[in-house]
């Protein structure tokens, strides 16, 4: 167990504990904070020599951020600087100058994304560090006004509204409603408190923002820059996962663009779901059972045996798969749709449909491989007359061709 030095007092250095336990420090004079631990030993001694170099201090009005990534000598890229006023967290390289966008680089998509990707970074550092700063009232006024318009919004919603709000109904009550309580009674630990509270509303709003420009963007009616149209490649390889899966993941596909909160019933819808995950877990449990009792019956063939196999390998992977589909599931309950939005680019296929839907595509196959071994066991030895060969010759034939007018008309849908 390191030591512990608590000689960063002595220097001027303050120790913040956060009701989470997180700790972090900072130099008021100095204007530094620093996530690494100084109370262990030679801790603050490496960080006095790293600050001691060149082009380390932070200039007039800004912060300098010490993020705790191993060996100080490799802590560089990882250190920044933050400036409380402009909202915005910058890398040490970049170099801090107090200059103003003028009001037509201000309206242009580029610079819009630029400075909502700025405000974005500070409000989560504002939210990790949120003991050493007090916000203005303007600032807190500011997270109000948004949960009021907000609630405004989803009670008296638009007769064609094509985004979705930042809030739910009852996110917009219960934040106002802690930040009106913080407000009576304030105190070091409420202003802290406050101050996470109105980061993490602000950083959602700008998350929000972001994905209305992404969506603005996807019109053409912007620069190219932010084109998040699939390529060719990516196009082709969502034809190969959808045909793998059976076009299962369109039964999933992201709802990004949807209304998901209480109004569009998405908590009715995952009741729906979890009884889906039940049943293909049920089922899943039963071709496992049926396909160990199938491959230790004695005398079985070998392609009978490897199929069997195959479906015990798959039903246990549909079993895993729908943990892990239910806690993504979760997670999209307890997350707004707009955290989707330009993240993963306007995909027919994206990776939360593909997980959602690897349940019922591994039990499927599983069913399709147990099948495949309990016919071949029956049919060994069966001779079937010459006809019959013929017929089901053609029967090949035509459901190979089949199934490949399907993929080419689903690759003609999807390029």
């Amino acid at each position: 167990m390191p030591s512990i030095d608590l000689g960063f007092e002595r220097l001027g250095w303050l120790m913040h504990v956060l009701p989470d336990t997180t700790v972090y420090f900072t130099h008021p004079g100095l204007c530094i904070v620093t996530d690494i631990d100084l109370r262990t030993e030679g801790a603050m001694r490496d960080v006095s020599r790293y600050l001691g170099g060149p082009r380390v201090r932070p200039p007039a009005g800004w912060e300098l951020w010490l993020r705790s990534t191993g060996k100080l000598s490799a802590r560089a890229p990882d250190h920044f600087f933050v400036h409380h006023e402009k909202r915005m967290v910058v890398p040490v390289s970049y170099e801090p100058e107090p200059i103003e966008p003028s009001a037509t680089e201000r309206t242009s998509l580029p610079d819009l994304d630029a400075v909502l990707t700025l405000q974005a970074s500070y409000w989560t550092y504002i939210e990790k560090h949120p003991a050493h700063v007090v916000l203005s009232p303007t600032t807190a006024a500011e997270a109000t006004d948004i949960l009021t318009w907000a609630y405004t919004d989803r009670l008296l919603p638009p007769e064609a509204r094509e985004r979705i709000p930042p809030f739910s109904q009852d996110e917009c009550h219960e934040l106002s409603a802690i930040l009106r309580s913080l407000d009576v009674n304030p105190s070091p630990n409420h202003v802290s408190i406050q101050t996470r509270v109105i980061a993490k509303i602000m950083l959602r709003i700008c998350r929000w923002k972001q994905g209305q420009v992404s969506v603005d963007n996807y019109g053409g009616h912007h620069s190219s820059r932010f084109d998040v149209r699939p390529s060719f490649v990516r196009r082709v390889a969502d034809v190969a996962i959808s045909a793998a899966c059976l076009g299962l993941p369109y039964l999933f596909v992201d709802r990004s663009r949807s209304r998901r909160d209480y109004e569009s019933g998405m908590r009715s819808t995952a009741g729906s779901m979890l009884v889906v995950g039940a049943v293909a877990c049920m089922i899943a449990a039963v071709i496992l059972g049926a396909s160990v009792t199938l491959i230790s019956i004695p005398g079985l063939n070998d392609i009978s045996r490897i199929a069997s196999f195959i479906s015990i390998i798959l039903s246990a992977s549909s079993l895993v798969s729908a943990l892990l589909a239910l806690f993504r599931w979760k997670t999209d309950i307890e997350r707004n749709a707009y955290h989707q939005i330009g993240q993963e680019g306007f995909m027919v296929v994206t990776r939360r449909s593909v997980l959602l839907s690897l349940p019922l595509v591994f039990l499927i196959w599983a069913i399709a491989a147990f099948v495949i071994g309990v016919s071949l066991h029956m049919l060994r030895g069966l001779v079937l007359p010459r006809h019959v060969g013929k017929y089901m010759q053609w029967v090949v034939v035509g459901t190979v061709g089949g199934l490949a007018g399907m993929l080419f008309a689903c690759g003609l849908l999807l390029l």
